[in-house]
């Protein structure tokens, strides 16, 4: 397991999308354990976004995610 934390966010086109895109944001050690989180909140979520589209946030940095619907 990593030492550090990290935040792994997906966002935009195919993500959670029913009329707009969606945003997934989970902080894990890696992004196997990160998938399983996932998972483990929302398990019809799993295929419901590309899971190797995402980007580990490390530095500070704001995200706006407005509803739809």
């Amino acid at each position: 397991m990593d030492k550090e934390l990290k935040l792994f966010v997906w966002e935009g086109l195919n993500v959670l999308e029913d009329q707009y895109c969606g945003m997934i944001c989970v902080f894990a050690n890696n992004i196997e354990e990160a998938l399983k989180l996932i998972d483990e909140k929302d398990d019809i979520a799993k295929g419901s976004f590309p899971q190797d589209k995402y980007k580990i946030i490390k530095n500070p940095e704001a995200f706006i995610c407005w509803g739809g619907g």
